[in-house]
């Protein structure tokens, strides 16, 4: 476990070297969308197109400074254990020399759970400390969302410094062969958020669109280009499940 999570925060370190805080505006709807936000707009679109939803979820990840030495990370995870009262907290095995703690606890009736790890691991001759935090929910109502992300947000202010990158995704399924094809219902989606294509995989049974949309206000680059909006789709035959993501998608898909 301890070692995908390293194996995300390597991933996703490469990725977060290239955040830039674009300040374009644009007058559509989407203008100004905070993160969390967009997890409304992506199931709004997808039930519109008649998909069942069948996931959410957030990730946020801080890296705090450096560590001279374990103690040093055993005094701050103390101190949040007595910050986050209400989780349940264990500690992870060590695994190729990082020291890992876990906290998880579910989020008010909505299904949602929450995880928080905190893990530091070796970089050159100190300890490098990262937070991460990750709510998943396998359905999602709209009329609970507002209360959901609220609850988020508070949890979010609690775990953080205010310097943590936000990743959002929705997933959902369609029973039904789509009729335009993967890649054309893809790109059916981006239009939904003026989003214009900048690179994508298109085989027979999956497609993956990376995008950018002018309306929000993140982005990671991928070469020379910025994305902040990522959709894949996958199809068995008879069902074809789909991926919303931004900046980019990190669950699986």
């Amino acid at each position: 476990m301890v070692r995908n999570v390293l194996l995300m925060i390597s991933t996703l370190s490469l990725v977060l070297l290239y955040i830039t805080g674009a300040q374009a505006k644009s007058s559509d709807r989407t203008e100004q969308v905070g993160e969390l936000d967009r997890i409304a707009l992506f199931a709004g679109a997808l039930e519109k197109q008649k998909m069942q939803i069948d996931g959410w979820s957030v990730y946020a990840r801080e890296q705090e400074q450096s560590l001279d030495n374990l103690a040093e990370f055993r005094q701050k995870v103390q101190m949040k254990r007595q910050k986050l009262t209400d989780y349940s907290w264990h500690e992870l095995e060590k695994k190729e020399g990082s020291f890992s703690w876990e906290a998880t606890k579910k989020l008010g009736s909505s299904g949602a759970n929450a995880r928080v790890q905190f893990i530091a691991y070796p970089a050159k001759n100190q300890l490098q400390f990262s937070v991460l935090f990750q709510v998943e929910a396998a359905s999602f109502a709209t009329s609970e969302w507002e209360k959901n992300k609220e609850q988020i947000s508070r949890e979010m202010r609690q775990i953080f410094h205010g310097e943590e990158q936000i990743f959002s995704c929705v997933r959902a399924y369609q029973s039904d062969k789509m009729r335009l094809g993967l890649l054309k219902e893809g790109e059916g989606f981006l239009k939904e958020f003026s989003a214009a294509p900048i690179e994508q995989l298109d085989e027979k049974t999956f497609v993956s669109i990376s995008a950018y949309t002018k309306a929000w206000n993140d982005d990671v680059f991928s070469g020379k280009h910025k994305m902040n909006i990522q959709v894949a789709l996958r199809s068995d035959g008879d069902r074809t499940a789909i991926t919303l993501g931004t900046p980019i998608i990190t669950a699986e898909y």
